[in-house]
């Protein structure tokens, strides 16, 4: 050490500039990982949403068991199929009393509810061309009456993805060229 009071003064500036550089590269790192974490579940929680939309194909009336269990097997054979679920008449009627604690049987003397077959689609055909394109080939049966998913649902859903990507994409190039 010298006993000279300038140098000391220089060396203590020069320590406290190290330990700010040190503070700010550990920063933006500890910035760059959560963003880059982010993305990554960002994509997982994209796809869980966009694999959890329930598609129904509703069956004509007068469909045999057979029939819409063949259906169900057709379904099952797609690419685009996650998983599938062939929902009875009765099974409609039991749920709907589970989800509304009300049995319209007691008031209807029939039950006005459909044979179906529910799926779920791989998140990869969850765009509005995909769904379109599904839709005309299941029509196609002539036991299926209706194909019927919440569309706008499908639409907000794409929108809001892209946009999270755009906001994700502006970070990311803010603190790549900071």
């Amino acid at each position: 050490m010298s006993n000279d009071p300038i140098v000391d003064t220089k060396i203590k500036r020069g320590k406290a500039t190290y330990t700010y550089s040190i503070i700010g590269v550990a920063l933006v790192l500890f910035l760059l990982g959560s963003l880059g974490w982010l993305v990554i579940n960002a994509g997982e929680l994209s796809k869980s949403f966009k694999e959890n939309i329930e598609i129904s194909v509703i069956l004509n009336d007068n469909t045999r068991d057979e029939m819409a269990v063949k259906l169900k097997d057709i379904i099952d054979k797609q690419p685009f199929t996650k998983s599938s679920q062939y929902i009875t008449k009765d099974k409609a009627a039991e749920q709907f009393k589970k989800d509304f604690g009300e049995d319209f049987l007691q008031v209807l003397d029939y039950n006005p509810l459909y044979t179906s077959v529910n799926f779920h689609l791989k998140s990869d055909y969850m765009n509005t061309d995909s769904l379109i394109k599904i839709e005309k080939f299941l029509l196609q049966s002539n036991v299926v009456r209706e194909v019927f998913y919440q569309k706008n649902l499908v639409d907000i859903m794409n929108s809001n993805v892209r946009r999270i990507g755009y906001v994700i994409l502006a970070i990311s190039l803010f603190l790549f060229f900071r």
